[in-house]
């Protein structure tokens, strides 16, 4: 059963800093002379989402949670509400990226998470 972004989060990331970018499912292929060759090899890319959310100290306890308890470190994939439509969208932290945080106050924490949109 896929794990649900935790109702104590707020329920879709900022607008402000959000990027998609669609997967790249071609491949290429050398020739002997001129251009390679370029082909579809599949269609089941998952799309590069980069998002972040502003949350309080209480609530970047409950996200470390959910990071490193219900989604083993990143490993497994979650629903989260996306900011473009009301539906909900199967994602999983890229891999080779992990959740960033930053903070200006001490007291609100930026955090900047890098996902893969599931097809």
């Amino acid at each position: 059963m896929v794990s649900a972004w935790p109702v104590t989060l707020p329920p879709s990331m900022l607008i402000e800093g959000y990027q998609e970018q669609m997967g790249d499912g071609r491949r290429a292929s050398s020739t002997d002379t001129g251009p390679g060759k370029v082909y579809r090899k599949t269609s089941a890319m998952p799309d590069a989402m980069g998002c972040s959310m502003l949350l309080t100290t209480a609530q970047l306890a409950i996200f470390r949670t959910f990071y490193k308890t219900t989604l083993l470190e990143g490993a497994l994939p979650f629903n989260i509400g996306d900011p473009k439509t009301a539906s909900t969208l199967l994602v999983r932290f890229r891999i080779g990226s992990t959740p960033a945080i930053s903070t200006t106050d001490g007291k609100n924490w930026l955090v900047t998470m890098p996902l893969d949109i599931m097809p």
